[in-house]
């Protein structure tokens, strides 16, 4: 890749084991985060006549907010896909392990507590904190992020990673090293050095599946810009779908992305189908539509810039109450503002050769957040701005089929 430093670091040991049991991870009592890859609640039916496989994306990404930050709508895009006998696969694993309510692409982790997250959206300025829009980053010695790479059948079927960093010396001028754990083998100490910005990657890899890996930060100011995995090559069609969900999230966070950075860590061929899940939390401050359109606008420009040959599509805020019995407060406030959000998505979206998808129109239009509320099971939570898990699926499959899944 262009412009960044990389490591190689094979480990060929046939002979470790290739399952890694839960209490592997070492984690303190109460630390490790188990993410359910399934449920046992009733979900919705699938439609028939689905079209041929081959007219689904390959490769996915969808960046946005809370909505897509807790996994139900990416898990139920699974269902649909894996209905039709694709493979559905989870390979990039974003930096958020400090945030509450966001599922990763992994089985489970921990993580310690010294660790301070930078998010691209809250920034003045362009940044280049990588594919996930943010990093994780500390200068404390033996801060340690454990991941608990295993399928959902627990099986290790992950064959290599790749460690996307930035690095530098610490305030006291200690050069940047950490220690890389593989399950149960002994530790190796690596040093990292990236480019000019201390940006740059370490690729691991082995024979044997790998269970679980370990980072521990020795010395130097380490920040983790995301984790991708390789697997085996599959059996039968396969797609993959990342997703970079962060609870409070706006479309400033493309705002903010560099282009060339983005390409230099992914590659300007890495996705066949991008989506932008923004709105809500733009909706939340006085809103201005001139305003929130030039912002939009550059946030796409970037995504373009960065993905110029994916489809792309804009995916507006569902609709929003409000809540309290006072009779004065205007109960479409905030849906009416989300109407004005789709509606300038729309036109951008025309603009930029993107599709948009009016979730707010979906759930029939502004308003339907009460019906929501009021259905059984509930479609939509008690603060009338989040749905429900079942109404996360209903949407996340009339997503699927405004693609033709």
């Amino acid at each position: 890749m262009i412009g960044r430093r990389h490591f190689h670091w094979a480990l060929l040991c046939a002979t470790l084991v290739a399952t890694l049991p839960a209490h592997a991870l070492d984690c303190p009592p109460g630390a490790r985060r188990d993410l359910p890859l399934r449920n046992d609640e009733v979900l919705p039916p699938l439609r028939d006549g689905v079209p041929r496989n081959d007219d689904v994306p390959r490769r996915i990404a969808i960046w946005g907010d809370s909505h897509i930050a807790a996994g139900t709508f990416a898990a139920e895009l699974q269902r649909v896909l894996e209905a039709r006998g694709i493979d559905v696969r989870r390979r990039f694993v974003a930096p958020y392990f400090d945030r509450a309510g966001v599922a990763l692409a992994v089985r489970g982790f921990c993580v310690s507590n010294g660790w301070r997250s930078d998010v691209a959206f809250a920034a003045r300025e362009a940044v280049d904190h990588g594919p996930a829009l943010a990093k994780l980053a500390t200068q404390t010695p033996d801060e340690y992020i454990h991941l608990d790479l295993r399928n959902r059948n627990d099986a290790a079927d992950v064959l290599g990673l790749r460690i996307l960093f930035e690095a530098k010396p610490d305030d006291a001028g200690a050069e940047p090293i950490v220690g890389i754990t593989l399950d149960e083998s002994e530790e190796q100490v690596v040093r990292l050095a990236g480019d000019e910005h201390g940006i740059g990657e370490l690729a691991l890899a082995r024979a044997a599946p790998i269970a679980g890996v370990r980072l521990r930060v020795i010395s130097g100011r380490i920040a983790v810009r995301g984790i991708t995995q390789r697997r085996a090559a599959a059996t039968r069609p396969a797609v993959e779908i990342d997703v970079f969900g962060i609870p409070g999230a706006t479309v400033a966070g493309w705002a903010n992305a560099q282009p060339e950075a983005m390409i230099a860590a992914l590659g300007a061929d890495a996705y066949d189908l991008v989506a932008l899940e923004y709105g809500t939390n733009e909706g939340n401050a006085p809103f201005v539509a001139a305003r929130y359109r030039e912002l939009l606008e550059r946030g796409v420009a970037q995504l373009r810039a960065t993905f110029p040959d994916a489809r792309c599509v804009l995916i507006g805020p569902p609709d929003r109450g409000v809540r309290g019995r006072k009779p004065r407060r205007d109960k479409l406030h905030y849906a009416r503002i989300h109407a004005r959000i789709n509606a300038v998505q729309a036109e951008v979206a025309a603009a930029r050769g993107c599709l948009h998808f009016d979730w707010q129109r979906s759930m029939g239009g502004p308003g339907s957040s009460y019906d929501y509320a009021r259905a059984k099971p509930p479609l939509m939570s008690g603060d009338l701005i989040h749905l429900t898990r079942a109404g996360t699926r209903r949407a996340a499959n009339e997503f699927a089929r405004f693609l033709g899944w």
